[in-house]
């Protein structure tokens, strides 16, 4: 039996909120994840700052993202590890996942489901204030000193098993820029 590699649960907070109203209103383009920004993290590896290198995803987007699932908190129920088989269906599918030069942007084209209505309603009210990613931690370069004291680790290679919306955050950056829908466009811009 192959051995599992350790996984990380990620999730980043809506800064903005961009809700472009030309289509349907059920594409949202996000972030799943933010580059070169260090966090603090305490989770099964322990307590420290994580930093994402921007070449961490090439390799699986390059392997494409047929087998990336959307779902809402990673298909478990709130505040648990426990599988939800509510939040175990997938959203929608994505239409698009690349790496830029801030992180790890998702192009998501939501389905006409009742969970998905739900989570799209969320989104445009403000009250779902992250987007969310898990997959295995392949690579990770040697642990430095954060300014903190605590140790500061770059991961260097990332598998990608899902994304989503996610009610809590642990990095300030990745966020939902545009949801595409009929009428308006609507610009919500981060707090100074």
């Amino acid at each position: 039996m192959a051995s599992q590699r350790p996984e990380i649960n990620r999730a980043f907070p809506l800064l903005d909120i961009e809700i472009e109203r030309a289509g349907d209103g059920r594409t949202v383009t996000a972030y799943a994840a933010t580059f070169g920004d260090p966090y603090e993290v305490s989770d099964q590896h322990g307590h420290y700052y994580e930093t994402i290198n921007r070449a961490a995803f090439n390799r699986t987007i390059s392997r494409g993202y047929s087998g990336v699932a959307v779902l809402y908190n990673h298909g478990r129920i709130l505040g648990t590890s426990t599988p939800s088989e509510r939040f175990s269906v997938p959203l929608g599918v994505p239409l698009e996942i690349t790496a830029d030069g801030r992180g790890l942007l998702t192009r998501t084209r939501y389905s006409k489901t009742p969970l998905a209505d739900e989570v799209l309603e969320l989104i445009r009210d403000g009250a779902i204030t992250s987007q969310s990613f898990r997959g295995p931690i392949y690579r990770s370069a040697a642990p430095q000193r954060h300014t903190s004291g605590l140790p500061l680790v770059e991961r260097t290679e990332l598998g990608l098993r899902d994304y989503g919306p996610s009610p809590w955050t642990v990095n300030d950056g990745a966020e939902i820029l545009a949801v595409r829908s009929t009428t308006e466009l609507l610009t919500v811009a981060p707090e100074d």
